[in-house]
């Protein structure tokens, strides 16, 4: 039985810090305000460390078997072929390498069960081993499942089967977790409409929840506990982390364009520098007044081949501080947006880079990418558009740019409720207010 007052929630992810990235930081976002919205909360996730300890919140990790030692981030380098183990576990271990962490988290949480007497379950995708998870941890508990996607479940957020068979199994493996639901979260209205369309549902099981970011400061000036607990742990997370080279940001006339964050396939950054080698084909100047510094995980062999001079630079993986610190000396920052994170998600790093008052180079593979448009609503006088397939267009935005920082206007940066909406404890609000209309129904 529900108990109103306060209820509470089982949170089953395989992402919690000290894991990093925005799976973790998005399910500790949901704990910690959750925990102080008065919902008693209990993590059940892997084990990656010492969790965070935050009031309100138990946690409960669990060793996975098949964990690997590895830097939080690999470099990216296209030329550089996955490990052999990741390949077997693809085509070999269904649904995915995380099958034995659920095995045991499901054994733990029956051994625990007095004490994780949850009044609804809130499993996070990916991975699929998760969601099966939470659904176990729904019915041992009786209790409502919400299935939270962060991304697609089959696609290049997902799984991408390369055979049919494997894809059969894996649909009907999304659509028992989502018949086992009572109520749906996604990351976007796209996705949402998706999965009404593709699986019949009622549109008032399922609820948009975005992805956001953290208020340095609550209401009263206060360090968000999860911002603290990022800060103080992420370094030791970054393997192999260095110090900027010296020639990102410098105290050169060079204007900076800088990229901050992780680099992944699906943000197409092949497709990038190959728009930058372009554009110097055109014998066109445009870009000699610029540099563009990837402050993160881009390889600097790979960099090195691609023979872009010093339009382009790396700094590797660094800690936090040094990418907050790169972030605030650019004079730009730059933004790209692949095909699925356009029409499905959202850029993590997008509401940062707002926060920071500094223009905003945009490059999308449609106009319509889900964080164009919210450039667009929140910041449309200090961001520029590209496309990955237009030289001339890259062009003209960087002249605009240009002509940008020499004018820049000084009045300080204002942002309305339009975009507080998206802080990480607001999008929690909304999540606790359809995870209680589900306890009413259920209730009734």
């Amino acid at each position: 039985m529900c108990r109103v007052s306060q209820p509470h929630v089982l949170i089953v992810s395989y992402w919690f810090p000290p894991a990093v990235g925005a799976a973790a930081e998005r399910m500790v976002a949901f704990a910690q305000y959750l925990a102080k919205l008065d919902w008693r909360v209990s993590v059940l996730c892997a084990e990656h460390g010492p969790p965070p300890v935050l009031d309100g919140v138990s946690t409960y990790p669990v060793a996975d078997p098949l964990k690997k030692d590895s830097p939080a981030f690999a470099d990216y380098d296209p030329r550089v072929s996955p490990p052999a183990w990741k390949s077997f576990a693809r085509r070999f271990i269904f649904p995915d390498r995380f099958v034995k962490w659920r095995k045991a988290a499901e054994a733990h949480l029956a051994e625990k069960r007095q004490q994780i007497d949850a009044d609804i379950v809130l499993a996070s995708f990916p991975p699929a081993s998760a969601a099966t998870l939470g659904a176990a941890a729904a019915n041992l508990l009786n209790v409502p499942l919400v299935l939270d996607y962060r991304d697609r479940w089959l696609g290049e957020g997902g799984y991408a089967p390369d055979n049919a068979k494997q894809r059969a199994k894996h649909e009907a493996l999304e659509r028992a977790c989502v018949s086992a639901a009572r109520g749906i979260t996604t990351v976007s209205d796209n996705m949402a409409r998706a999965m009404i369309a593709e699986h019949g549902l009622d549109q008032r099981r399922v609820a948009v929840v975005a992805n956001g970011y953290f208020p340095e400061a609550d209401e009263r000036g206060e360090m968000s506990a999860a911002v603290a607990y990022r800060d103080e742990t992420e370094a030791a997370q970054v393997e192999n982390a260095t110090e900027p080279n010296a020639t990102t940001p410098s105290a050169s006339r060079t204007l900076t364009i800088a990229h901050v964050g992780t680099v992944i396939a699906r943000n197409h950054p092949d497709r990038f520098f190959d728009l930058i080698q372009r554009v110097h084909e055109s014998s066109n100047d445009t870009l000699s007044c610029f540099r563009f510094d990837f402050i993160g995980n881009l390889s600097r062999d790979y960099l090195i081949s691609l023979n872009l001079g010093n339009t382009v630079t790396t700094t590797g993986l660094v800690d936090r501080a040094t990418a907050r610190s790169a972030m605030r000396d650019a004079d730009a920052l730059l933004l790209l947006v692949g095909d699925y994170v356009g029409h499905w998600g959202h850029n993590a790093k997008l509401f940062e880079y707002v926060q920071t008052g500094h223009p905003i180079l945009c490059i999308e593979t449609t106009p319509e990418s889900n964080d164009g448009q919210l450039l667009r609503q929140f910041v449309p006088d200090r961001s520029f558009f590209a496309d990955f397939d237009d030289p001339n267009r890259l062009i003209d935005a960087i002249n605009a740019l240009q002509t940008y920082l020499q004018t820049r206007p000084t009045a300080a940066l204002e942002l309305g409720a339009g975009f507080r909406a998206y802080s990480r404890r607001e999008q929690t609000e909304k999540l606790a207010t359809f995870m209680t209309g589900l306890l009413k129904d259920r209730s009734t």
